[in-house]
């Protein structure tokens, strides 16, 4: 008893219900353990990957601007307008599409139609320009369906589909702003 005289208030509180006072520390601890155990198991919950379908374009800029994809009816053995090719290219989300009258420009040996596009990455130009080329391939128009073909690689910031009359120019935004071509050919 002699040794209790010289503990403190709290030292004998301590000494008389050590037992207890540990057991609600362990309790403590156990039931912190194991909330935080239950907030780890919903932490690292992934939603199932969803792919996208085959030929799925990734938004780059103003949504206002995406046109939804539709069907455009095109008559075999015929060309495609200006307008229809203007679709395709709007569905593809190519942007700032300029057509120009080869023949007002005195650039009638060239065709008849020059269209000037942005697309956003040197494979969104390929994939456009080849997209015009194919589809005019595949519409069997005589003389023209032959001789259609694209060009440019998946690294070029520059791609044109040879149809014929029609030349479809698609450009980084970078290389269309350096060079300018519908301004070239409108002078």
């Amino acid at each position: 008893d002699e040794e209790d005289d010289y503990l403190t208030p709290a030292q004998r509180f301590y000494r008389e219900n050590k037992e207890r006072l540990l057991e609600r520390a362990q309790q403590y601890y156990s039931d912190k353990h194991q909330q935080v155990m239950d907030e780890n198991e919903w932490t690292f919950y992934r939603d199932p990957v969803v792919r996208p379908p085959k030929g799925h374009l990734w938004d780059f800029g103003d949504i206002a601007k995406v046109v939804p994809r539709e069907d455009i009816h095109f008559e075999k053995g015929r060309m495609p307008t200006v307008e229809q090719v203007i679709k395709i290219l709007e569905q593809e989300q190519v942007q700032d599409i300029v057509v120009i009258d080869l023949e007002e420009c005195g650039r009638r040996d060239l065709g008849l139609y020059a269209i000037v596009a942005t697309g956003q990455t040197p494979r969104h130009c390929r994939r456009a320009a080849r997209l015009v080329s194919k589809t005019i391939k595949d519409l069997d128009v005589p003389y023209i369906s032959a001789v259609s073909y694209s060009w440019g690689s998946d690294t070029d910031e520059w791609n044109v589909a040879h149809c014929g009359p029609l030349k479809v120019h698609i450009l980084s935004k970078e290389w269309r702003q350096s060079y300018n071509l519908e301004n070239l050919w409108l002078r």
